[in-house]
């Protein structure tokens, strides 16, 4: 389901592009999907950072490293 989701959105995406070139979507895409997993997780969770790694499949400090690379408003 997520990966038609995110089809859905790509195609859309690139459709917009027209003859534009299409730079570095695969980072873009990977990044935003990151992004969502993160905040979706986050909320979930009600910001337990432990927790939200533990189902996101990596440690706490990874997660906080992500957090602060990809620039996601923790609250």
């Amino acid at each position: 389901l997520i990966e038609q989701d995110i089809s859905y959105h790509l195609n859309n995406h690139l459709s917009k592009l027209g003859s534009a070139e299409p730079v570095q979507i695969y980072r873009m895409a990977v990044e935003q999907a990151e992004r969502a997993a993160i905040k979706a997780m986050m909320i979930h969770t009600g910001g337990n950072k432990s927790k939200a790694a533990e189902y996101l499949g990596f440690n706490r400090l990874t997660l906080s490293t992500k957090i602060k690379q990809l620039g996601i408003e923790v609250k």
